[in-house]
């Protein structure tokens, strides 16, 4: 009776809901609605595509490093025609080709499908994020996208098609630079000229979507991810030789679809966190968002081998309700019992927020500590099933990255956004997280100045973990221009500001290629 009753009166709601999504979609089009943080100062797109050597540089650029480091992030090629969300824009990669001591700056858009669809109509067709706010824009949005399938299946058209992004981030995989975005398959880009190769499947063998942050082993040179999906409580594990053979794919099962955007690898275990963002159809039939934070679900973080041929050999633990965007790094660690007997412990790090928002309401409140990240240490006992969760730092800290020479290994040094205390979406410098001694350094870019994530680059030739660089993007508010930023990464010390012929909006997530990678790419 009751659930009878629920449906009815979702009913009788739904042309309320639709009537009140069009008036919004009107009220936008007339340019009635209030201003869009995310196309505003610098989150607003660039229209240039440049190529330009850096002539302005305070400091000097090293001499030991040589390659390109590049940073996806989104970049609408043109002005939204409904509710915007910094996620919804055409993914542009932005690079610095370092040599010598010199560099050299390019961006370019990733042609995707979308792109050169909306492209070539000159206007935007398929929204982004904000459709899975409300029932109107959801249903515009699957039309679009079925009417485009019907279209390519009518022309003999055997690929599939989904208008992603690609915006999202960067991974170096046998020979390819990957573009990636959690919802779809990755693209190809060609080094230094980013140019889009186009999509990327594995050669045919991947038939579901990959997530925005793979791990690669740097024993093995073997890649993990995953795929999410938002129509079915189910995440699909795979992993690919380093000549990028597909071995295996594993289904793992759900108990309701959530967004999964971030998972951490061992030397012999994988960790998925099915956190408590949901995603359900229900709540867009009753004119609420598809997905929300269910604050009285657990999280659940499950610890499987990597080469598991089923789910039957994950082993799940639960802990306190919070979110985690992004992991830093997973290692296992032998320890002895009260008893004297051993047990392995599966470490796991990362940066949690006691809630989220997937549509950032909450920014315009200004700071809200349940929604502001800080880097946690897990231990799951493999043995006991025990959780420990500790806050190693109560600095605000987002992006994490390490030197990736260590990934799925114990590492001592790690790194972090340090975010703005207003929750600004951007860092005022960067942490220095030292897990041995628990202590913190920290760099501020100082006044008017503003980053994002910064890449670890090892020098030439290094021999310590921290012997090396971390470069990123940075933004001068005053001068609305950005600089390549580079610091050591052992003392913490600025290196050099390399000033570039136009802004840099602000984005996700970068990557270093190297000059042996560049050179020898398919």
């Amino acid at each position: 009776m009751g659930n009878s009753l629920s449906i009815a009166m979702t009913v009788l709601r739904l042309p309320f809901i639709v009537l009140d999504d069009s008036l919004t979609l009107v009220r936008h089009s007339l340019g009635l609605s209030k201003p869009n943080i995310y196309l505003e100062q610098n989150f607003a797109p660039v229209k240039r595509e440049l190529e330009s050597d850096i002539v302005d540089v305070q400091g000097e650029i090293p001499q030991d490093i040589d390659g390109m480091y590049c940073r996806n992030g989104p970049n609408p090629q043109f002005p939204p025609n409904g509710p915007h969300h910094w996620f919804d824009g055409d993914g542009m990669v932005h690079g610095v080709r370092v040599a010598n001591g010199t560099a050299q700056y390019v961006n370019k858009y990733i042609k995707t499908e979308k792109y050169m669809l909306e492209n070539a109509a000159k206007k935007p067709l398929y929204g982004g994020l904000s459709n899975f706010a409300r029932p109107l824009p959801f249903i515009s949005y699957m039309l679009n996208t079925v009417w485009t399938v019907i279209k390519y299946k009518a022309a003999g058209r055997k690929k599939r098609f989904f208008p992603t992004t690609t915006n999202t981030a960067l991974r170096f995989f046998n020979g390819r630079l990957l573009a990636l975005m959690e919802a779809w398959l990755p693209y190809q880009l060609q080094v230094p000229s980013l140019e889009t190769v186009g999509e990327y499947d594995f050669n045919g063998q991947l038939r579901h979507p990959m997530t925005a942050h793979p791990k690669l082993d740097p024993k093995t040179g073997e890649l993990f991810f995953f795929g999410a999906r938002i129509e079915k409580p189910e995440v699909l594990y795979s992993v690919v030789s380093a000549d990028g053979k597909l071995l295996s794919t594993v289904s793992i099962r759900l108990e309701v679809p959530v967004l999964m955007h971030d998972f951490a690898m061992t030397e012999k275990y994988i960790i998925v966190m099915d956190l408590p963002l949901t995603a359900r159809i229900e709540r867009l039939l009753k004119g609420e968002p598809l997905f929300a934070f269910e604050q009285d679900r657990p999280s659940r973080f499950g610890v499987l081998p990597k080469y598991a041929k089923s789910d039957s050999e994950i082993k799940w633990f639960e802990s306190g309700s919070c979110y985690v965007f992004h992991t830093l790094n997973a290692y296992e660690e032998e320890v002895t019992q009260e008893d004297g007997s051993k047990s392995i412990v599966v470490v796991l790090y990362g940066c949690r927020a006691a809630r989220t928002d997937a549509f950032f309401s909450s920014v315009a409140g200004g700071v809200d500590e349940d929604y502001t990240p800080r880097l946690y240490r897990w231990g799951f006992n493999m043995s006991t099933g025990e959780v420990t969760e500790e806050e190693i730092s109560p600095f605000y800290a987002e992006f994490p990255t390490i030197n990736e020479n260590l990934m799925g290994r114990r590492n001592r040094y790690a790194y972090a956004a340090w975010m703005s205390d207003r929750i600004e979406l951007a860092s005022k410098g960067i942490l220095k997280f030292d897990l041995q001694t628990n202590s913190v350094t920290k760099l501020e870019y100082g006044e008017n100045l503003s980053g994002g994530e910064a890449v670890f680059v090892s020098r030439v030739g290094a021999q310590d973990e921290d012997d090396g660089y971390l470069a990123g993007f940075v933004y001068d508010k005053t001068k609305d221009t950005s600089c390549f930023y580079l610091v050591d990464a052992k003392t913490m010390a600025t290196v050099c500001r390399a000033w570039l012929p136009q802004r840099v909006p602000y984005g996700f997530h970068g990557t270093w290629v190297g000059a042996e990678q560049i050179a020898n790419q398919q």
